[in-house]
This record gives structure tokens, sequence and C-alpha cells, in this order.
């Protein structure tokens, strides 16, 4: 196994720490100084020498040191010297950050124009890149971070932490899982694909397949709307027959002369072939309209659909800005607690060592030690007064950012569900020609007519041919009712096709949620035989990665646990020493140990220490004003 260890740190003007030298010795080195003097920084200091950050990650952290107006020094280097034990040999890391000024031409005074980091690599100075190599060589960053903090592990989010346990136990044979008959449709359907993916695909069939069954019924509520109604249709053929036969008789009468039989047989085929070129255009504009009617159908239902997703996706939005509200609302009385709780002050009431009665001082009571002891008892309970409010406020914190990305997501649909609208306006409802006396060929048809009627003699009977044209005007009005029957069978064959479509779609959605319930129950088995493994890699703690809702449903999380106690509600001494225990297993698993930091030692009497760690502990002593090696 590759050890790491400090030999020495040095800091020179870094932070609140204008000059401090340190040594450490043997394989637990304590530290102690009292709240403010800087125990934390030399944490930060070291993290800082190495990677760039402090110790919590942060990498635009404040180095340069202030002076009593709140003002940071100007001119002065910040340095910070580390010399390294790794694997027997001396490695001495130096970072110095430095302003620079430089004076214009033609100016009297400089001006400051930026900063500039110097790294040295054994008293070599090398560039910021191949620095960061170097140091990579001896630890990787993200391996350092968990195995330098007993807390950082648990501070990971749930997913971080099992990608990194899953990534430790390596590989696992899961064939006797994948025999299973319980699991054989999603190890089918599963092959060549990853469970993340195959997840990711059910999920998209059943939005695609919901979306779907959304807009049938309002689909099918737009072509009911439309349909024309039902009439009885045999009671119209027969009235249209009856019309047949009056205009044939009719006609009989008005042809009874031989002298115009000829010219009335030219007329009654050219109004037969008026007839049947005003039904052949009436089916053409029937057939253009029933497509026109579903194209505006389907898009008055297009648009209807985007009308409701917008007020859904508006009142969600709605309803996030009122609960960003209520948690900045929290987030600033959280505020205005720190800063009273800030603002109080030990005060001493020296009555508290006098008698009431007689008033003489109680005997065998030191005055100096009791101050001391109640002064500690107040600052420790302000500290953790103050450590509750911070940890309160950046839980508040992050949960407005979340709802502020929510709400710039939502935004951003709701933008374009809104510029979409705005393009694509309710068109309107598309309008049947039913008049065809502009048709070419009706026309010559027409002027034909007119001339043959000019040949007839003035005794025409006008009466007979006014029925005659009433009867016909009467057979159009029947005809056109008819027509109607074949709209309603098609409307209604549409919905037919719909409400099957609707079946199968619903028949599809409970397919996929029992595949999604198999690939649930298949990936918690998998997981079981994974937690078995991480868990027997582990001295004490236990992870339980699976959580089980209000509901009976089981989602995956990870949590540590100590004889079944969540992490969160452990002291932190046992808090402590699960993250002892847990970078053990992490320095086994990556064959290096590096300087383990403890903040607040004094908290924890005994801790588990990693065998081949070194431990810096960093304890709270209020008597000591400056920092110093115990």
């Amino acid at each position: 196994m590759k050890k790491v260890k400090i030999k020495s740190l040095k800091l020179e003007n870094f932070k609140g720490i204008s000059n401090l030298g340190l040594h450490f010795d043997g394989d637990e080195t304590k530290i102690g100084g009292a709240n403010g003097t800087g125990k934390t920084t030399i944490f930060d200091a070291f993290t800082w020498a190495l990677f760039g950050k402090d110790s919590s990650g942060k990498k635009d952290f404040e180095i340069k040191a202030y002076d009593s107006d709140g003002k940071t020094k100007d001119r002065i280097c910040h340095e910070v010297t580390a010399v390294l034990d790794v694997e027997g040999s001396e490695v001495t890391l130096k970072k110095t950050f430095r302003e620079i000024w430089k004076k214009k031409r033609g100016e009297m005074y400089e001006e400051f124009s930026g900063n500039e980091t110097i790294c040295e690599y054994n008293g070599v100075p090398v560039t910021s890149k191949e620095y960061a190599a170097r140091v990579c060589e001896i630890c990787d960053e993200g391996v350092f971070k968990l195995i330098t903090n007993p807390l950082y592990f648990t501070s990971l989010k749930p997913d971080e932490q099992r990608k990194i346990l899953f990534n430790m136990v390596g590989e696992i044979d899961f064939s006797i899982i994948d025999s299973n008959p319980d699991f054989e449709d999603v190890v089918r359907e599963c092959t060549g694909k990853s469970l993340d993916d195959f997840k990711k695909e059910i999920a998209s069939k059943k939005r695609t397949i919901k979306k779907e069954i959304e807009d049938i019924p309002g689909r099918i509520d737009e072509i009911n709307r439309f349909k024309p109604l039902e009439k009885d249709w045999g009671k119209i053929e027969k009235m249209i027959a009856e019309t047949d036969a009056k205009i044939a008789s009719l006609q009989d009468l008005l042809h009874a002369s031989g002298k115009r039989q000829d010219i009335m047989s030219k007329l009654s085929d050219l109004h037969e072939k008026i007839t049947k070129r005003s039904e052949e255009l009436a089916k053409k504009e029937h057939d253009r309209f029933d497509k026109a009617m579903e194209e505006w159908a389907n898009t008055v239902a297009a648009i209807d659909s985007k009308r409701r997703k917008l007020n859904e996706l508006t009142d969600e939005y709605d309803k996030l800005a009122s609960t960003a509200i209520a948690k900045r609302d929290e987030r600033n009385e959280l505020i205005e607690q720190y800063k009273k709780e800030y603002a109080t002050e030990f005060v001493f009431d020296e009555k508290t060592c006098i008698c009431p009665t007689c008033g003489r001082p109680f005997e065998g009571v030191n005055v100096e030690d009791k101050k001391v002891k109640l002064e500690k008892i107040f600052n420790d309970t302000k500290r953790d007064n103050l450590r509750f409010i911070t940890n309160k406020g950046a839980v508040v914190k992050e949960e407005i950012e979340e709802i502020a990305d929510k709400q710039v997501k939502l935004g951003k649909q709701i933008s374009e569900l809104n510029g979409w609208l705005h393009e694509n306006k309710f068109p309107s409802a598309p309008v049947q020609k039913t008049n065809f006396n502009d048709d070419d060929m009706i026309i010559e048809y027409r002027s034909q007519i007119e001339e043959l009627k000019a040949k007839l003699n003035n005794g025409e009977d006008d009466s007979t041919k006014d029925f005659i044209k009433a009867e016909k005007e009467r057979r159009a009005l029947y005809v056109n009712e008819l027509n109607e029957r074949a709209e309603i069978e098609k409307c209604d064959k549409r919905i037919s096709e719909l409400e099957k479509g609707y079946a199968t779609s619903n028949q599809e959605i409970a397919m996929l949620e029992k595949l999604e319930y198999q690939l649930g129950m298949y990936c918690k088995a998998r997981t079981q035989m994974i937690e078995e493994r991480i868990n027997s890699m582990f001295k004490h703690v236990n992870f339980k990665l699976f959580d089980t809702q209000i509901n009976g449903a089981e989602v995956e999380t990870c949590e540590a646990t100590y004889n079944g106690i969540p992490f969160r509600t452990c002291n932190q001494a046992l808090k402590i020493n699960m993250g002892l225990d847990i970078i053990r297993t992490i320095c086994e698993k990556e064959q290096i140990s590096a300087p383990i930091f403890i903040d607040n030692r004094e908290s924890v009497t005994e801790i588990d220490k990693p065998e081949h760690s070194q431990v810096v502990s960093l304890l709270v002593m209020p008597e000591c004003e400056q920092i110093t090696i115990l």
C-alpha cells in the first residue's frame, strides 16, 4: 500500500494566519486552539497546496488576509509549503499566491493587474499543469477527498455514493438472478442494453402512449361535435322515388305534343347531364370538404392540447414561485436568527457565587473557575446554535436553488408553448360549396337549353315547367340529406378506430408497467447481491441501498448505518468513527493512505484509526489563544 504522510506544513499570510510552522510526528498529531484561531485553515492550506482548493472542495475561496478595517492586505505573498513523506521519499510542495502590480507608461503609480500562482516541486519552479500532474502521481484528487475527511463520503449525494461503492465491488456473477423465470421477460428485452437505458426506454414509451391516450377523448368529442344527426334514411329514399315519379309524369304531360317531342327530349337529356355533372361536382366537393374538415379538427385538437399543457405548466410555475417566496422568507428569518445568536455575549453574574441570605461568598467556590466553566458552556451552546442555523440555512438555500432551476426549465417550456400558440392560431372552419353554376360544362349545357327553349312555340305550358322545376329542387334537397348518411358512416368508422386504439394503448401501458415492475424487482435482486458484497467489505458500517416508502414502493438510495442506526441520526463521535471505517476500506481498495483530518476531535474520546493512515486531530480548546500542537 502506498503511504502518504505530512512531515511539516508552513503557512505565510494564508487567510487569517500570518506565520505558522507545524511539524507532524508519529501516526497522530493533535492540534488545539480556540474557535477562530485557524484550525480548519490548516486543512484548507494543505488541500490548497495540493489541488488549489479548500478542504470543502471550493476553488474560489478567499486566500488573502484582511486587516482590522476589513480590507485585504495588498502587495504581500500568500504561501503554503508542505513537506510530504511518500513511500519513504521526501517531497516538498510549495505554492505562492501573489498580486501583480504594473506601472503603465506615462503613469506615476503602479496599478493592480491581477493575481498569479507560482508552483514549486522539490524547490524547482514548474508550471501549474506540470505541478498538478506531479501531485496527481502522488494521489488522485477524488480519492484524496475520500480518504482524508471522515465526513466527506457521507456528504455526497446518494447516487454518487452508490457509484463509488459499486465500483469498489468489481465484477459480480449475476447468472443466478438472470436464470430466475420471474425475470425472463426483463432479461430478454434488456439484452444489449444497460439497465438505465432500458428504464429510460420504458419511461419514454409510457410517456408517448399516455399522451396518445390523453388526446383520443378530445378527438372523439371533436368528431361527434361535427357529425350530422341521424335521420330516417328509408323515408328520404322513398321521398326521392316519389319525386322522380312526379317529375316523370309532368314531363310526359309537357311532351305530349309531337311537334315538340324532339326538342323536349333534348332538353331532358341536357337537364340530366346537368344533374349528373352537379352530382359529380358535389361528390368531389364532399370529399374535399371531408379532408379539410379532418385537417381542421386535428389542428384544433392539437391547439387545445397545447393550451391544456400550458395551463398545467403555468399552474406548476406559480406554485414553485409561491414556494420560492416562502423559502426565501424562511432563509431571511434564519439569517436574522444567526445575527441575533452571533451578537449574544457572555455575561457573568458574580451574585451566583454569593449567598442570597447572608451576602457572603460561598465557601470553597473559586469565582474564576466557575466563570470559565460557565463561559465554556455558553460558548459551546452558542457554537451549536450557530452551526444548527447554518446547516439549516444551507439546506434551505439548496432548496431555493433547486426551485430556481425548475422555474428556469418551466419558464423555457412555457415560452416555447406560448411561441407555438402565437404562431398556430385557431383556423376558420372549412365551408362546403353547394352551388356549381359557375362550372364551364354546366354553363354550356344551360346555353344549349336556352337555345332549344327559343325554338319552342309560345303555346308551351309554363305552369307545368314550374312544377317540374320545383320538384327537381325538392329532389336535390333530399339527395343532399341522403349524402349525410355517408358522412355519419365515415365519422363512426373513425370513432371506432380511435376507441380501438384507446383500448390497445391501455393494454400496451399495462404491459409496460408490468415490465417496469419486473425490472424494478430485477434491479433490486441485483442490488441486494451487490449490497451483501459491499457490506462484507466494511468492519462496522453497513449500507442501506433501498428505501421503502409509505405506499410500499421501493426507491434507490444509499445511507450508511451502524447497527441499523442511520448515519444522519448518529452522534458526532459515531459519525467520525463510521467515516474512518469507510476510509479504511477505500484505502485498502485503492492501495493508498493519506493524512486524515478530524475536525472537532474533542467530541470523540476514542477513534478506530485505519492501520496505515496518519491522523491530524483538530481540537477546540478555549484556553489556547493560538494554534498549539499537543
